[in-house]
């Protein structure tokens, strides 16, 4: 069963360029990572922040994705994206519904 995940990146306003570039060279390697359904990104530039709903086959493929991003992202750039931030991602996990 497919689930939503919803992650929160509160860039620091000095790094909102940096940060965006980092994105953007990342996402794609995301959006084609085995059992990742979709990702969309939304930017609240009055509290630089980016937020992104992914969509995944499962929580165990999304764990998979984050498992192979930290070991293939390098140190460098895992630090790099956290010096851009005030505080590590938020992350939110939502499992679909639907007998509402």
């Amino acid at each position: 069963m497919s689930v939503m995940i919803t992650v929160e990146f509160r860039i620091k306003p000095e790094k909102v360029d940096e940060a965006l570039e980092v994105m953007r060279e990342g996402l794609p390697a995301t959006r084609n990572f085995q059992g990742c359904q979709s990702i969309d990104s939304y930017f609240d530039k009055k509290n630089s922040s980016l937020f992104l709903v992914e969509f995944w086959d499962s929580l165990d493929a999304q764990k998979k994705y984050l498992k192979w991003r930290l070991a293939n992202s390098g140190e460098s750039v895992n630090n790099s994206i956290a010096a851009n931030l005030f505080e590590p991602p938020i992350f939110k996990i939502y499992e679909p519904m639907p007998e509402l």
